[in-house]
């Protein structure tokens, strides 16, 4: 008489699990979850994922959280009936209080901006409407640092400059300086060179440069 044994139920070997969980949606709060699970003598059989209001037995779910702290325990089984738990936590916080690429402009800011196609080329009126109009930022601090949205824009009153004579010179002059910026608080001079600057014939003083990477607002100052 022939007999089959099967040797697994002496030397079975338990699955292994590296279970991470990434953000993939910060403005829906969408994690991926994703096991990393494997047998060195078998298979995979099960998954079960399982966090505060919620559970999932795919290998790979993407869940909604809400924010805060969060711990997700998986549990996986192989094919002989092993098992090995493992946990991962994820914390979501609210995207205006995060600014992950501490680059001045807080995520929210930064989503906003991209779901509107945000590029360099638009003017700087538009990128202050896309501030104010999502509730980032408000009219007055933005016209507090030299910026306006189109509405302010609109009704914005801004006098001729009087331009005083150099009692000792004779002379008249209008010193203009351009200022460059990552977020709308702090400014740095953009330099300028003789060729990038030219007058129209109407007398207008023209100046055309590449926007510097990283600098998306622009000001200019009249002394």
């Amino acid at each position: 008489m022939d007999v089959t044994v099967d040797t697994r139920s002496i030397i079975n070997d338990p699955p292994y699990a590296n279970p991470t969980a990434i953000v993939t949606d910060a403005v829906s709060r969408q994690v991926t979850l994703t096991a990393n699970a494997g047998d060195t003598d078998g298979t995979i059989a099960g998954y079960l994922w399982t966090w505060s209001g919620g559970s999932s037995t795919s290998a790979s779910p993407i869940i909604t959280l809400p924010y805060g702290s969060h711990e997700i325990s998986l549990v996986v089984t192989d094919d002989f009936g092993a098992t090995t738990s493992a946990t991962v936590s994820i914390n979501l916080f609210p995207l205006a209080t995060v600014d992950s690429d501490a680059d001045g402009l807080n995520d929210l800011v930064e989503y906003t901006l991209r779901d509107q196609g945000f590029n360099w080329n638009l003017s700087q009126p538009h990128l202050a409407e896309a501030l104010t109009t999502a509730g980032l930022v408000s009219r007055a601090d933005l016209a507090a640092e030299g910026y306006y949205d189109l509405a302010g824009m609109r009704v914005l009153q801004v006098p001729a400059p009087v331009i005083a004579r150099d009692a000792i010179t004779g002379k008249v002059k209008l010193l203009i300086g351009i200022q460059q910026s990552t977020n709308l608080s702090l400014f740095t001079a953009l330099p300028a060179s003789d060729s990038q600057l030219s007058v129209t014939p109407l007398g207008e003083i023209l100046f055309e440069f590449d926007a510097p990477a990283g600098s998306g607002f622009f000001r200019i100052q009249a002394k």
